[in-house]
């Protein structure tokens, strides 16, 4: 119950992340600002899907808590969709979530999974920071909003993010079964892409200590 509540907060997270996105005007500040939701998802060791999955790699996660994240983060980003289209911010950022969907659900599915899967080498580099550099927090912070400015910036697809978007957008326009191709094309990318870096992870550095120790 403890890591389900933690993946719901984190999914909220995110969500708000994606909110303080939309209601920018400036690309770049935009960006900067998404990483508020990873920040406290990182800095509140919450069950974040995309951190997740690469630590699973240093068995750090279990297979169930992978579950327990990705269906946590949908309940948490679903509710928050809700909240936010009970208030003035829906106008606002209703119709750039339309503009985003559009993009979202006429993109090649190749196109969605090579994107996502760009997201999670990112997202996953950027909540390794304190496990790289556990007594700089300085460092690691950089490391968290370098890398999710960048992914925001290139506009690859992050599952959790996604959840905020398509319920968002599924709540004001009604469900369509079009939206749930890219959806799962998405998080297949995203879980390839954090699998691939969080070994490539352990790797190098069971490399690294072996050269120490020789």
């Amino acid at each position: 119950m403890k890591k389900l509540i933690s993946a719901v907060m984190a999914g909220m997270y995110i969500g708000i992340g994606a909110t303080t996105y939309l209601v920018s005007d400036d690309k770049v500040a935009g960006a900067f600002f998404f990483c508020v939701g990873i920040f406290l998802v990182v800095n509140y060791y919450n069950m974040l899907f995309t951190k997740v999955v690469p630590f699973y790699s240093f068995k750090d996660y279990t297979i169930k808590d992978i579950a327990i994240s990705f269906f946590g983060n949908l309940i948490g980003a679903t509710f928050y969709s809700f909240l936010i289209s009970q208030t003035r911010l829906a106008e606002k950022i209703g119709h750039k979530i339309n503009d985003l969907m559009a993009i979202k659900t006429g993109d090649s599915l190749v196109s969605v999974f090579i994107m996502g899967i760009f997201c999670a080498v990112l997202v996953a580099y950027a909540t390794f920071g304190q496990k790289i550099y556990p007594d700089n927090k300085i460092l690691s912070t950089v490391f968290t909003f370098l890398f999710i400015m960048a992914f925001v910036m290139c506009g690859f697809d992050h599952i959790v993010a996604n959840m905020f978007y398509y319920s968002f957008y599924a709540i004001e326009n009604g469900f369509s079964a079009q939206l749930l191709p890219s959806f799962f094309v998405v998080l297949a990318g995203n879980t390839v892409g954090g699998l691939a870096i969080g070994y490539l992870e352990v790797y190098r550095t069971t490399q690294c200590n072996k050269k120490k120790r020789a």
